[in-house]
């Protein structure tokens, strides 16, 4: 898959802002929009027919989401002498339910071609499964369905406006080209971030011109998601890959070298593709949704979920876990634990079970299988637990006189929290649970390298040559000294050298250009490498 690095891409998007910056502004959106279709059309190399019914039955259900709001709003208006207040209220209910079944529709036809390609094999396999159990033997030919591109995201996307016109957050827009690419946006369409309509669409309606200064900020972001991405993602996937398929052939040192590696290469792919993505956007004058800050740095696991796939999580917050914990259900609960005197179970219980639902559905989202269900539910379950055991958890460091506000203290939390993810990953990075937990014993038992040499620690990057090593590991370094730098600053890097003499903004850009020039050629798809995140 050929995406922002190949040079195929590139000269396209210079013809792009030739023309978008010169054309007038109300030609700029269907420009845009056109680009977008065959970006997706160049990536997927198939028609975006989904993401055009996807589009067609927002932008309807949103405007008769629109019309019957506008519609209450009248006839109250017309009618407000002659009603009495039960008859308002009556006549609000009416409008409410029409306009809660026109979302319903909308929500179900968006969700079911998510639905029906991500989890029919995993529906169909279970089920199965069950009934086999039961006695009764069923053969199916697993179906196989190809995942249109970035259908999750968009989904997600267009679904959370429909959700914002009814909640009259937004008003339905009539405009269906601006809708359009608000949908399918090509800096997003591969990986997100999941935009919201008020922040990224309203950017649509400006009139850009060429800047030179977006252009510099631009053109860093993408060399250095390029870095993150080819440099560091590419070269370690060999090692990762290696382990996590063939794990009975390492020692455990080495499992546990793969695990944390891991953890490294999925954020310099994905924040590597963020970055390119936001670069793009950028030069174009258009902002994207921040979707990561800095996540290793978290001292806890619900700080690290605050700080990775920042767009996603926001959704599942605002669009899944208040509208559980604000269910008839829960409210009723909460109500009777505290009629009964259990005011803390009133506050926790229904809180603890919306976040169990979002968890699961998390894991049910990032992929079709149980494996990916269970590290979704943990990570809920053990941020539940961290949330019920705060105050004892409080009373212990006051017990041992910890001081919290420590550097080292911190430094400990973050470590903890970065093998804690690690753990988690164990769920998932293998091919099924039994290989999970053969991989986890063997490293339990054999934690001990056999003997320290460069071939033993970092299996499959040296077989690319200790020049590719030595880069692949000064880029890791560099990538946590950046981090650490706009950790304590509180300041992007890119940011802080624009702002430089155009002779140290120069000496930058040739270096992260001659490194990925040079030491890209060796990642797994060279050039044209394709992103880990694109699967979901």
């Amino acid at each position: 898959m050929t995406v922002f690095t190949s040079a195929g891409f590139i000269i396209l998007f210079v013809l792009l802002m030739i023309v978008y910056f010169v054309v007038p502004k109300k030609a700029q959106t269907p420009i845009l929009l056109a680009f977008s279709y065959g970006f997706y059309f160049m990536v997927s190399r198939k028609l975006p027919v989904y993401m055009l019914i996807t589009t067609a039955v927002t932008y309807l259900s949103a405007l008769l989401l629109q019309r019957i709001t506008d519609g209450q709003k009248t006839y109250l208006d017309d009618k407000k002498a002659e009603l009495t207040g039960d008859e308002k209220k009556e006549i609000k209910r009416k409008f409410e339910k029409r306009r809660k079944l026109v979302l319903v529709i909308g929500l179900v036809i968006n969700f079911s071609f998510l639905a029906f390609f991500k989890y029919t094999d995993f529906l169909l396999d279970n089920a199965c499964s069950l009934l086999a159990n039961l006695g009764l033997n069923v053969e199916h030919q697993a179906l196989n369905l190809v995942l249109p591109l970035g259908i999750s995201f968009y989904t997600f996307q267009s679904t959370g406006y429909m959700i914002d016109v009814y909640r009259k957050k937004v008003a339905a827009e009539r405009n269906l080209p601006k809708l359009a690419l608000f949908v399918s946006y090509f800096p997003q369409i591969i990986e997100g971030p999941i935009g919201r309509f008020d922040r990224l669409a309203s950017q649509f309606d400006q009139k850009h011109s060429f800047s030179f200064d977006r252009l510099k900020k631009g053109i860093c972001l993408i060399l250095w998601g390029c870095v993150k991405k080819l440099i560091i993602a590419d070269n370690l996937a060999p090692l990762v890959n290696g382990i996590s398929e063939n794990y009975s052939q390492f020692g455990g040192s080495q499992i546990l070298i793969g695990m944390l590696f891991y953890g490294i290469q999925l954020y310099a792919d994905f924040s590597g593709y963020m970055d390119m993505a936001s670069g793009y956007s950028k030069i174009l004058g258009i902002e994207i949704a921040e979707n990561f800050r800095r996540p290793y740095f978290s001292t806890s696991l619900a700080e690290f979920w605050r700080r990775w796939h920042i767009s996603l999580c926001s959704w599942f917050k605002d669009y899944l876990f208040y509208p559980v914990f604000m269910s008839k259900g829960l409210m009723k609960l909460g109500k009777k634990l505290r009629a009964k005197g259990h005011r803390e179970a009133a506050k926790n219980v229904p809180t603890f079970i919306s976040m169990a639902v979002v968890w699961f559905l998390t894991g049910l989202w990032h992929g079709a299988c149980w494996p990916e269900i269970v590290w979704g539910f943990s990570n809920g379950l053990i941020m539940i637990f961290s949330l019920q055991f705060a105050k004892a958890y409080d009373g212990v460091n006051k017990a041992l006189r910890i001081k919290t506000d420590s550097a080292v203290w911190k430094c400990f939390r973050i470590v903890r929290t970065y093998l804690l993810v690690t753990l988690l990953n164990f769920i998932c990075t293998f091919a099924t649970f039994r290989d999970s937990l053969s991989a986890f014993a063997i490293m339990i038992k054999n934690p001990v390298p056999a003997y320290l040499s460069v071939s033993y620690l970092f299996p499959g990057i040296i077989d690319r040559g200790i020049v590719t090593l030595a880069v692949t590991l000064l880029a890791c370094l560099t990538l946590f000294f950046v981090s650490l730098y706009e950790e304590k600053k509180n300041v992007l890097l890119y940011e802080a050298i624009m702002k430089k003499s155009w002779i140290v903004q120069g000496l930058v850009f040739i270096l992260l250009l001659f490194f990925v020039l040079v030491f890209a050629v060796g990642g797994e798809n060279g050039l044209s490498g394709g992103f880990m995140y694109a699967q979901f």
